[in-house]
């Protein structure tokens, strides 16, 4: 089960639209987490090869060598399921049910080698087949249906992952089109590390193009890893009420992220002009709660799963992508969508 559950998951990761995790669930905010605190650490791909190497243990040694292997197995592999879900809960605040289910297949699998293991017999020839090809068929699914894991990543890299070409886009992101504009929607949580680096990508490359380029943002606070990203989002909203939306945005994505208060989010308003009455009021009203859940709505029926998601024309982009991809993708739009299923050849 830990390895059929991980290569699932190495799958979804890799995946430009998971279909598994939620936009706002435990497994994308745990997913959300670990990337952004080792994000050059994959725990699928660690959980693949660590339920792996248990199984070759557990299928290679004879009872001499079972003597002395098996409780070191049974007690890596339990203490490492119990400390993931201990750190799942301390560092991120969610819990993942995919996650759960590989942390409690580890445990389990601790427990049952423990307490069997003066029993333990050699494995037959059968089931080292059985086991040991099952093991290695796994693992070529998820090679083989995520092959560019290794160079985008869940959430991209520093040159972005390629863009999904849409023949039709999802309601939320069709009605935002307007006639001789390209529009882009983003979807992102000021708190988020890379939703931050992409608001100074696209700073940079809309620039040129002026009035001709229209970006609509979506807000997604990711209330169990960031706490302050809803206050952030609530006063974004009531900012572009007052049309000063582009003015505060700025200012809170340089803003750092355990200052993102309430009262420092008025100061900054202030600060930028707006009126304080209605903004302190629509800040807490449920008018502007109402409007947090339609961007919310839209990001689980646009299939957001990770941030930043951008959606430019008719390109959809998970993950960051620096200022001359963007720039690109603007190009494009103006040229009219390419056909769909397929990613331009000058995408980078």
């Amino acid at each position: 089960m830990g390895l059929a559950v991980s290569c699932v998951l190495i799958v979804e990761y890799a995946s430009p639209v998971p279909v598994l995790c939620g936009p706002e669930g435990g497994c994308s905010l745990v997913r959300l987490c670990w990337q952004q605190r080792v994000p050059w650490l994959s725990l699928p791909w660690v959980g693949l090869t660590a339920f792996a190497v248990a199984l070759g243990f557990l299928l290679l040694p004879t009872e001499k060598q079972a003597s002395k292997i098996l409780p070191a197995v049974a007690g890596v592999s339990a203490l490492s399921g119990l400390s993931l879900l201990v750190l799942q809960r301390v560092m991120c605040g969610a819990f993942c049910k995919f996650c759960i289910m590989t942390d409690g297949a580890a445990v389990l699998l601790g427990a049952l080698v423990w307490f069997s293991r003066s029993a333990y017999k050699p494995a037959t020839a059968a089931q080292r087949w059985l086991f040991g090809g099952g093991a290695v068929l796994l693992t070529a699914a998820a090679l083989f249906l995520s092959p560019e894991a290794p160079a985008q990543g869940p959430l991209g890299t520093p040159s972005g992952p390629l863009p999904t070409v849409l023949a039709e886009l999802p309601e939320p992101i069709a009605r935002e089109q307007r006639p001789g504009i390209v529009t882009i929607v983003e979807f992102a949580d000021y708190e988020c590390p890379f939703c931050r680096r992409e608001h100074d990508a696209l700073t940079t490359a809309m620039q040129p193009f002026g009035a001709r380029v229209r970006l609509v943002r979506k807000q997604l606070p990711l209330t169990g890893i960031h706490p302050h990203a809803e206050p952030a989002a609530r006063g974004a909203l009531c900012a572009e009420a007052q049309q000063r939306g582009d003015a505060l945005s700025d200012t809170l994505f340089h803003t750092p992220e355990d200052e993102l208060t309430t009262e420092n989010i008025a100061t900054i308003a202030q600060r930028l002009g707006l009126e304080m009455t209605s903004f302190r009021h629509c800040v807490s009203s449920e008018q502007t709660t109402s409007r947090l859940q339609d961007h919310r709505n839209d990001a689980r029926d646009s299939a957001v799963n990770g941030l930043p998601t951008m959606f430019i024309g008719h390109e959809r982009f998970d993950g960051y992508i620096d200022a001359p991809v963007v720039r690109a993708s603007i190009e494009r739009a103006f040229a009219g969508p390419p056909d769909a299923g397929t990613a331009p050849p000058d995408a980078r």
